[in-house]
């Protein structure tokens, strides 16, 4: 396996971590999830890579799909997940697609590196984007966004929260969000704002990111990105083998991201052991307002999180 990258990175080997800020839960009792955080936190549950399957999914206040909602990226396999999620308790459901979501895909000039459209028929494309942008996925709390932002609260009277959501990835056998390393890369990843949360499909280089052979194949642009916007949390899917969660810590403030590959495809079923959804309960921000292109007033993560031990090896 190629040398670890970042050396400022816990990688998190625990079921539970505990801290002032966060705490994580990577293993738990399906039929008994944890306790829900108290008043002044926020409890977000992660998955992706859900390839029209579905599972037990622990309720909490936001839930947040990485991508690859469908198979093979048809509408009926979409209409499976979707389905899904419009009946899960969460107040808000944060989507993006994935390279496996043809369906999604309403402009393929902006697909230049797209071989195959998926063998869509006509009006698929009309049928996905009325499941995730319809009334009916509006009344369920579904937000899908592509290259988009979107703030929310996950509890009534509660914190607002920032997110910004991207399906893309670095290419990867002609699939759908695809991107070519460097000028395109850079540009697509430049668009990514300040923001409490981050989902891409794809991940940042070296971070969870690795696949069998012990290659990193994750995108230098995103990396380099979310080293200027730091998000609290940023959620990614796509390789499968790297299931997990990596605290990156900036040395220069001490500030710290949560790096979730939430990928549930497992190598026996999903969101089985090894592939459960990641639970993140985050403490409430405590800055002020910000602004960004389009007007929307959103809230600055707190910053400067403390390191505490863990509960577990690392």
């Amino acid at each position: 396996m190629s040398p670890n990258p970042h050396p400022s990175m816990h990688h998190v080997h625990a079921p539970l971590v505990l801290t002032e800020s966060y705490r994580i839960y990577t293993s738990y009792a399906s039929s008994s999830p944890p306790t829900p955080p108290p008043v002044g936190w926020t409890r977000f549950v992660l998955i992706s890579d859900t390839h029209s399957h579905t599972f037990p999914v622990p309720a909490g206040d936001v839930l947040l799909h990485a991508g690859d909602l469908s198979h093979s990226g048809r509408a009926h396999q979409l209409a499976t997940t979707i389905d899904w999620i419009r009946a899960m308790p969460h107040r808000c459901k944060v989507l993006v697609a994935g390279n496996h979501d043809f369906c999604l895909v309403t402009d393929w000039s902006r697909q230049p590196n797209a071989a195959t459209f998926g063998n869509l028929t006509e009006g698929e494309n009309a049928e996905a984007m009325r499941m995730v942008r319809g009334r009916e996925a509006q009344d369920a709390g579904i937000m899908y966004l592509e290259d988009e932002s979107y703030a929310f609260q996950g509890r009534e009277g509660g914190n607002k929260w920032s997110v910004y959501g991207s399906p893309w990835q670095p290419i990867f056998g002609g699939w759908a969000w695809n991107y070519q390393r460097g000028a395109e890369a850079e540009a697509i990843c430049a668009k990514i704002p300040k923001t409490d949360i981050l989902i891409s499909h794809g991940p940042p280089y070296g971070i969870q990111d690795v696949v069998h052979s012990g290659e990193h194949v994750g995108c230098e642009a995103l990396l380099a990105r979310i080293a200027q916007v730091r998000p609290r949390l940023h959620i990614v899917g796509h390789i499968h083998e790297h299931h997990g969660v990596t605290v990156k810590r900036w040395p220069d403030t001490g500030e710290e991201t949560i790096v979730v590959n939430a990928a549930n495809a497992g190598p026996r079923g999903f969101g089985g052991e090894g592939y459960q959804p990641v639970i993140v309960d985050l403490k409430d921000a405590m800055g002020g307002p910000i602004s960004f292109e389009g007007g929307a007033a959103f809230l600055e993560c707190a910053v400067g999180l403390r390191t505490f031990p863990l509960h577990g090896s690392l």
